[in-house]
């Protein structure tokens, strides 16, 4: 029995609509890759602009008697843990790997390549950790100088994630621009 000419024509159009669909799909797969790409690195960019403002900050501290507007250190980091940004990790730590002051999560027992280039290269580091699927964070360590000599790392990691309230300024930026 022969197919009819109008079966063959479903049999083609069924076809090239299930091709079609899936080109879609993957284009949009692809699409938000991109984008999310994208904004993690703006939101990379901005952490390693904060923690160098923070280290400049620190360095300032560091250099008068009385701190940064009366804050020493410590107090600094602990103004910014009061703040709105969610801080995963925010330590000072010296190059013997003491800590000199813990205001999130804990310092490593040993140095890792990050905090070895701000130490010792006197340049910032940021790495992002995670994978694409799950929980991404971006970890920043910059060298905090004091009369130009490198005497300390500060290293702070902060979560990639989208923020999850809407109205807030950040989810406001991401969802308009």
């Amino acid at each position: 029995m022969k197919p009819s000419r109008a079966s063959i024509w479903v049999e083609v159009v069924l076809a090239l609509s299930l091709i079609t669909i899936i080109t879609i799909v993957l284009n949009a797969g692809v699409f938000w890759l991109i984008l999310k790409r994208g904004e993690e690195e703006r939101r990379t960019d901005l952490a390693v602009a904060l923690i160098d403002g923070m280290a400049a900050q620190l360095e300032v501290a560091a250099r008068s008697s009385e701190g940064v507007g009366g804050l020493r250190p410590a107090e600094v980091l602990e103004a910014y843990t009061d703040s709105s940004i969610a801080f995963d990790e925010l330590f000072i730590i010296t190059a013997n790997n003491r800590p000199v002051c813990v205001a999130a999560g804990s310092a490593p027992e040993v140095l890792d390549a990050g905090l070895r280039v701000a130490l010792f290269g006197r340049k910032s580091d940021a790495r992002v950790q995670g994978s694409v699927w799950g929980n991404r964070s971006v970890q920043v360590t910059a060298p905090v100088t004091v009369r130009g000599v490198s005497s300390a790392a500060l290293r702070a990691t902060l979560p990639l994630a989208a923020p999850s309230v809407y109205g807030s300024p950040s989810g406001f930026t991401l969802a308009h621009t």
